[in-house]
């Protein structure tokens, strides 16, 4: 099988057959360097604009099947080309240092401080041999330079957090020399790095070489000055003062607190894009160890690529989201980026609202998706794509389109139904955890679950801290419960303390018509009203309802608890003297529990059917407003009758 040899660190090598390859054509060259770093097909229309921007589609396309042609001269079957696409010939052994790179940078970056992954980051970055493509550049190819320019930067980062990694693993296992030699790598490769320049320093001279540590310091003392007109901070002056007069270095490589290069960097231009557009949460997080822990392992496993969050509205969905978001940053080089399509109204608008958010506009000839493409085809990027539910047909042939091009691509999407698309793993985000009912539980048993911290902590927020006595936390625990656990509904009726006594609220939940929905409500100005208030909440996903669903979901408010599909089926599907249809029923029930209205559990061989509390009571209210309450009450009794004289 012939093999395809490219080194793509510092400047490009081409080797076929052991043979150097000299293309001289540098679109050709670049055409090659794409597919096989992005290892995949792309559509000749998407090439075309990627390497002759400035031209018609007819021109960029005849200069493309030139560059082909220039290519299959030089390296004989290298390339699989359609009338559509073009990628790398599959049957080729192609071997790519950029790859292998990040394959083994990514597995000691991610694994723990053992054997393999520190040998997995010490053969990444012997691979290393100068910035990716150097010294290469393809004039009037703003697209392909963009994308060398992202690539080079990711890479260069991945490589300095693989030397960082190195030096302290390095350390860890007691080996000075190998630490000192992976320092010198560092700073060779960030020279405005001053905690680099410190632990360099210190390994000089631990090891008897006081001179090059203090040669070492006045070359960073003179990069200083060219390049940003200051000195070194003064816990790097210290060190060198110490090493002059003969100072026994600190027993531990400690690096300064203060980093005057980066500092004034950080003030010049820079085209480095955004690491992510997540938020910072204007309130703290509670509870849901279990749901990150679980939800960390399943996104960091190999394959998983689509997350959805499922759960009605209020559970929590878009705060677990971003809190993941957060957690993850760390593993995802290139980014993590939020997208909240609650105000988008039409499906066909989803892609043009993500790509308006990252900032990706059209050049040229290239289409948007094809930019956006483009842009995340071999980042390692995680997408946070919140509110998908009322465009979920647009979000799913999004989603598709992208992981299918971006292998390196991760999303976690939210919902109250799923996607329904190959590849995804649905995560249910339940209520938070509720309190016991027993009434001989300990108050600090009832203040632990999740759902009574968050009540006190944002009760305390609005009103004076709640004390832990036995009657607060009995009232807590019983509001919890009335609420579900939802920590919309929680967080809204916490509101409510700096008005009303912790009694007075149980009393309005559970005795005065029409105040349970109004105690959930007044939220956050700032909120989007459909987060304003729990009543709109619901309302939300009822309004996404056919009107045939809307007549069920009314009609399931017949059963105070919970129902089976027999029932449902007696009770709701001929009420009123028709034949009911089981199939049809069946369908709806579980295009029901699917949008997160209705919870199926299993009990035995069959599955019990309930609503939570708070979309009973919304559903009562469409009830009542159905004018058949009277007739499926009557048909309830009925079957009630009949099962009993059955049992």
């Amino acid at each position: 099988m012939p093999s395809l040899t490219l080194q793509l660190f510092g400047s490009p090598q081409i080797i076929y057959e052991q043979g150097w390859i000299d293309l001289r054509s540098a679109k050709a060259c670049a055409l090659l360097y794409y597919l096989a770093v992005t290892q995949r097909a792309h559509s000749r229309l998407a090439l075309a604009g990627l390497l002759w921007p400035d031209k018609s589609d007819v021109d960029a396309r005849t200069n493309l099947r030139q560059a082909i042609h220039h290519l299959h001269l030089a390296i004989p079957a290298c390339l699989f080309a359609t009338r559509d696409s073009v990628s790398l010939n599959r049957q080729l052994n192609v071997v790519v240092d950029v790859l292998r790179f990040d394959e083994l940078a990514t597995l000691g970056l991610r694994s723990q401080s053992s054997e393999p992954s520190h040998n997995a980051l010490r053969s990444a970055v012997s691979l290393y041999q100068g910035e990716f493509l150097a010294g290469f550049f393809v004039d009037a190819a703003e697209p392909f330079e963009e994308w060398v320019w992202a690539r080079r930067e990711r890479l260069n980062g991945m490589v300095g957090e693989a030397l960082r990694q190195l030096v302290e693993r390095s350390l860890a296992r007691g080996d000075t020399f190998e630490g000192q030699h992976y320092a010198q790598q560092l700073v060779s490769l960030e020279p405005l790095n001053e905690a680099a320049h410190y632990q360099l320093m210190q390994l000089l001279a631990m090891h008897g070489q006081t001179q090059a540590a203090l040669t070492q310091y006045a070359r960073y003392t003179a990069l200083l000055a060219d390049e940003l007109d200051t000195q070194p901070g003064g816990e790097l002056a210290q060190l060198a003062h110490d090493i002059r007069l003969g100072l026994s270095a600190p027993p531990m490589l400690a690096v300064p607190t203060q980093n005057i290069a980066t500092a004034a960097a950080s003030t010049l231009p820079t085209k480095t894009p955004p690491h992510h557009n997540l938020s910072a949460p204007l309130s703290s997080f509670v509870g849901r160890g279990r749901e990150i822990t679980a939800l960390e392992q399943m996104l960091t496993t190999p394959g998983e690529r689509l997350v959805t969050l499922l759960g009605p509205g209020g559970v929590g969905k878009t705060r677990l989201a971003v809190e993941i978001g957060h957690r993850l940053l760390p593993l995802f080089v290139d980014g993590v980026w939020f997208f909240d399509l609650l105000t988008v109204g039409d499906e066909t608008m989803v892609a043009q609202s993500v790509v308006g958010t990252m900032g990706i506009h059209e050049t040229g000839k290239q289409p948007l998706i094809d930019r956006l493409i483009a842009y995340l085809v071999d980042r390692q990027t995680l997408l946070l794509i919140d509110n998908c539910e009322h465009v979920l047909g647009g979000v799913a042939r999004l989603i598709e389109t992208l992981l299918r091009a971006a292998p390196r691509l991760t999303i976690v999407t939210t919902s109250r139904e799923p996607l329904n698309i190959p590849g995804e793993r649905c995560f249910t985000v339940a209520p938070l955890a509720l309190p016991d009912k027993t009434s001989d539980v300990a108050v600090q048993a009832l203040l632990a679950p999740e759902s009574a911290q968050l009540f006190v902590q944002r009760a305390s927020s609005h009103a004076t801290p709640l004390q832990p006595t036995e009657d607060n936390a009995r009232h807590i625990a019983q509001i919890c419960r009335m609420l579900d656990g939802i920590p919309l509904a929680i967080e809204l009726a916490a509101a409510h303390a700096r008005s009303l006594s912790l009694a007075q609220i149980v009393h309005q939940l559970e005795d005065v018509p029409g105040a349970y929905f109004q105690l959930t409500s007044r939220g956050p100005r700032n909120a989007h009203e459909r987060h304003q208030t729990l009543y709109r909440s619901i309302d939300w996903s009822y309004k996404l309802l056919s009107a045939k669903d809307r007549r069920l979901f009314a009609r399931l408010a017949v059963f105070a608890g919970s129902w089976s599909l027999e029932a449902v089926q007696r009770v709701c599907g001929d009420f009123d003297g028709a034949a009911h249809d089981e199939p049809s029923i069946l369908e709806q029930l579980t295009g029901l529990v699917d949008k997160s209205l209705v919870i199926a559990e299993p009990n035995g061989d069959e599955m019990r059917y309930h609503f939570l509390e708070t979309i009973q009571r919304f559903a009562q209210d469409k009830l009542a407003q159905s004018g058949d309450e009277d007739a499926l009450r009557d048909g309830h009794l009925r079957y009630l009758v009949d099962f009993m004289t059955r049992w």
